[in-house]
């Protein structure tokens, strides 16, 4: 039995091991597999890079015949390329034979070495291949681009000399400069075709960016220049000599100006010869400069003229109202000086009339003054009719203001009369509200009054007396006056409500008394109550406090005793009122 376990283990054995070997074998099969799909991928890699025409380019930039600093740059590219191709890319297939010689021996760890190092010098070569490529590309790209921009130099150069040729009377004086600048464009053409036939780049560069300043510099002045020698040859000297002439016209009408427009006129035309100069020289910006001085300077005149011309229809179509507007002013200020000496007199002006009407009548001076004036210098000729506009505008809003203000004195002043009349009336009627006062005071069966009943009404008798002598001054005050009057009003009306709650007040404690005898032998305190009642009406005629302590001991008997009465024995309106004034104490 020993035997056969052990004849059984050593098949396993058997078994695994080849196993064993079966996945080596394969795994390095595998291995060897990739290995040489990877070197045969490189080469495809390195053939690609060969084949992809690098070479022809480099060699058609050789035989351009550079110079200069292109020919540097070429030479660098050329060197660059050459130790890629005769150096690093033979290497590169040397390696990947060493990779394919050892597979076939199962070598394969130095075989994925030398993969490893052909990988790596790939990548470096590419990346110096790929700085040629684009290098390479970057010179062609500038040499396509300096033709193209030589093709349209030459036409920009066709088109300008087309302009100078055919246009020149556009240009006037700068006509001799701009050919001197086109002369130079010229020059610098040539030596830019020049530089580019010799393969010099570099200096091409350089060529290229001054002449396409110049250019623009032309063209600049081609466009500038026609507008402003039109403005100096045609449009300055035909508006300058309608101004002088219509000045002058206008001066032999009799108008005047605020500045001598011919000497203006003068100065301006030598503005226009330092222009001249200017584009001459092709000073350009102080030509426009220039230029927009004048133009202004040419609008101001033309609107001097338009604006004199404009005043004086203005001011003659305005000037009969003018005075008359002076005059309407000055009457209304006679009247209502006089009409203040007249009040004033009587009143006293409590609100500055005087010093205002005084102040108005002196504006009014002035304004006659500056009118007077203005007649003169237009019988005279020698109005200046925007200055007159301006001061016929100016009196008329002052006028304005003047016959408001003399409209709010005057009203001031009418008031008074109607106050004071008012005063008198209010006067009157309060003496004949205390004549009634003292009738019915003498007419009701009372047992008597409070003497505070009879200081009170001695106190608004005497402010309706002193009412009185205040106005019967020579000269009142109508604010004293108002003031008197509101304060007696209200004392007289505060009187009269205190002089009605009384008698009320005297029928209900009355009543109230006379309503308690029927409780007063049965309630002690209801008859205490009323004897102090019958105390306070019969002798201290205290009949508001009477009531008050009647109505206090019924109502704890009573309740609602109060209100019956005073609905009994009072108008509607004297219980609601009484009740108010209860429930309120």
């Amino acid at each position: 039995m020993g035997k056969g376990m052990s004849w059984e283990m050593t098949i396993t054995i058997i078994i695994a091991v080849l196993l064993i070997l079966v996945a080596v074998y394969a795994g390095m099969f595998y291995v060897r597999k990739s290995t040489l799909n990877l070197a045969q991928s490189l080469e495809d890699q390195v053939q690609e890079l060969l084949g992809d025409g690098l070479g022809a380019q480099v060699e058609e930039l050789r035989e351009l015949n550079l110079t200069g600093e292109s020919l540097e740059n070429y030479e660098r590219i050329a060197q660059r390329y050459r130790e890629v191709v005769n150096g690093k890319f033979p290497d590169i297939q040397m390696l990947i034979e060493e990779v394919r010689a050892s597979l076939p021996k199962y070598h394969l760890i130095a075989a994925r070495q030398n993969l490893k190092a052909a990988q790596d010098s790939f990548l470096e070569a590419k990346e110096v291949y790929q700085g040629v490529l684009d290098s390479v590309n970057a010179m062609q790209g500038k040499m396509e681009q300096h033709r193209q921009k030589k093709a349209n130099l030459k036409q920009r150069y066709k088109d300008i000399r087309k302009i100078l040729l055919t246009k020149n009377f556009s240009f006037g004086p700068a006509m001799p400069k701009l050919e001197e600048l086109f002369a130079e464009i010229n020059k610098e053409f040539t030596n830019y075709g020049d530089l580019m036939e010799q393969g010099d780049y570099g200096q091409a560069d350089q060529s290229l960016q001054e002449l396409e300043n110049q250019t623009a510099s032309i063209d600049k002045l081609l466009e500038v220049i026609p507008p402003l020698y039109r403005n100096l040859h045609n449009v300055f000297p035909e508006q300058l000599k309608e101004i002088k002439a219509g000045y002058l016209q206008l001066k032999k009408d009799g108008y005047n100006f605020l500045s001598e427009i011919d000497q203006e006129v003068g100065k301006l035309e030598t503005k226009v010869q330092e222009e001249k100069q200017f584009l001459t020289d092709l000073q350009v910006t102080e030509a426009q400069d220039t230029d927009k001085t004048i133009r202004e300077s040419i609008e101001d005149l033309y609107k001097q003229i338009e604006t004199e011309y404009a005043a004086r229809h203005k001011v003659e179509k305005r000037k009969s109202k003018w005075g008359e507007f002076i005059r309407h002013a000055e009457k209304q200020e006679k009247q209502l000086l006089l009409d203040l000496d007249r009040i004033g007199q009587h009143y006293e002006l409590t609100h500055d009339e005087v010093e205002r009407a005084r102040d108005l009548d002196t504006k009014l001076h002035i304004i006659r003054k500056n009118y007077t004036q203005a007649l003169t210098e237009i019988e005279m000729e020698t109005a200046v009719y925007s200055r007159l506009e301006n001061q016929q505008n100016d009196d008329f809003d002052a006028l304005k203001q003047i016959e408001e203000e003399q409209g709010k004195i005057h009203a001031d002043i009418s008031a008074l009369v109607v106050d004071e009349k008012k005063a008198w009336d209010g006067l009157a009627g309060f003496q004949g509200e205390i004549h009634e006062i003292k009738r019915q005071t003498m007419s009701k069966h009372l047992p008597g009054y409070p003497q505070s009943y009879y200081e009170k009404l001695d106190y608004i008798e005497n402010l309706v007396n002193a009412l009185m002598e205040e106005m019967n001054h020579v000269k009142i005050d109508m604010s004293v006056i108002t003031t008197q009057m509101l304060e007696t009003e209200n004392e007289m009306r505060t009187f009269q409500k205190e002089r009605r709650e009384m008698y009320q007040a005297a029928v209900m404690a009355e009543n109230l008394i006379q309503y308690g005898n029927r409780y007063r032998d049965r309630y002690p305190h209801v008859k205490e109550a009323s004897q102090r009642a019958t105390e306070l009406f019969t002798r201290d005629f205290e009949y508001v406090q009477a009531v008050d302590v009647m109505a206090e001991a019924l109502e704890k008997v009573e309740p609602g005793l109060f209100e019956r009465i005073a609905t009994k024995y009072l108008s509607k309106e004297e219980a609601t009122e009484l009740m108010k004034r209860d429930k309120a104490k």
